[in-house]
């Protein structure tokens, strides 16, 4: 199992944590792409929940950091159209030598569209979208153009300059029990699954390799990954202090988060029970973890590294 590092704050501290996790042998860092954070519809918190633009960001990473991998969790296919998406992975693959991976969803926090004035059409349309994007950026991104023509969007095979450099890897992430592993395998160098029960994962793993094989793709070279926090400690007191930290970096109650945390499956609990879920994950086919910390403040380090030591200890 690797271990990257999925981080939502300002730029700079983005940058700070970029290079420390660079240093530290972690694979990855990623960054979602959301004109809002979870809880940002309420304006109190808006305004202490930054919602960076991604690419932007990004390309700022590419510069600043030499060798950790740069990790788009996702973009969602209401936000651009294709074309803007594919000429910023172009550029930022150049810019890192390499290192970008490029994360597509359908999209599905209403409130962020409608604050924003973006349109958010029905679920069956969004997967429509989600799609086309997809087609539009595998051919966009090949080595030639190979043009594409989709329900939503069409790409001509026509040189695009600068050139892409058959690098980028495509992610495909979200929640969907069968649209999104199918769409994964059919498309997909990564699939993000969400945390969830072991046996759903591995259902769901087990389509998208299954949907990488109907399309003459190799289903092991499909990358499995999945993220959240873990929020962790050597006994129940010490994983209690952990949660109250944690809580408050992101301005909610601690008994809340920890109902929160428990009902979506996450990493959390005493040092053991998280290393039993992290073997479970990898038993169904999981062999990258992006561990979340949300909030503003400095990455509490130390608690990570101890906390690594322990459920990663190799």
């Amino acid at each position: 199992m690797e271990f990257g590092l999925s981080r939502s704050t300002n730029y700079w501290e983005l940058v700070d944590d970029a290079r420390w996790a660079e240093q530290h042998g972690f694979c990855a860092i990623g960054i979602g792409d959301h004109f809002l954070r979870p809880g940002a519809d309420e304006p109190a918190r808006a305004a202490v929940l930054p919602a960076s633009d991604p690419f932007v960001t990004f390309a700022g990473l590419a510069r600043e950091t030499t060798s950790i991998g740069l990790v788009l969790h996702v973009s969602a296919a209401t936000f651009r159209h294709p074309a803007v998406v594919l000429k910023s992975a172009i550029d930022i693959d150049r810019m890192s030598n390499g290192r970008f991976t490029l994360g597509v969803g359908a999209g599905y926090r209403d409130f962020e569209h409608e604050i924003f004035g973006v349109p958010f059409p029905p679920l069956g349309e969004r997967y429509e979208l989600m799609e086309d994007h997809l087609g539009y950026l595998r051919a966009g991104l090949a080595v030639p153009n190979v043009g594409f023509e989709g329900k939503h969007f069409r790409l001509a095979s026509h040189p695009i300059c600068p050139a892409p450099t058959g690098r980028v890897r495509l992610l495909v992430g979200g929640e969907g029990p069968r649209r999104t592993p199918s769409l994964a395998g059919r498309y997909a160098d990564e699939y993000n699954i969400f945390p969830m029960d072991v046996r759903e994962m591995h259902t769901r793993v087990e389509r998208a390799r299954a949907a990488a094989a109907d399309a003459g793709r190799d289903p092991d070279a499909l990358l499995i990954s999945s993220g959240g926090p873990i929020v962790a400690g050597a006994d129940d007191a010490e994983y209690r202090e952990a949660l109250a930290e944690r809580a408050a970096a992101v301005h909610v109650d601690a008994d809340w988060l920890d109902r929160d945390h428990r009902e979506h499956k996450r990493l959390v609990g005493t040092y053991e029970e998280v290393a039993t879920r992290v073997e479970a994950m990898a038993d169904a086919g999981v062999s990258r973890v992006y561990i979340a910390f949300e909030g503003e403040g400095a990455l509490d380090r130390e608690r990570l590294l101890a906390t690594m030591a322990v459920i990663a200890p190799n």
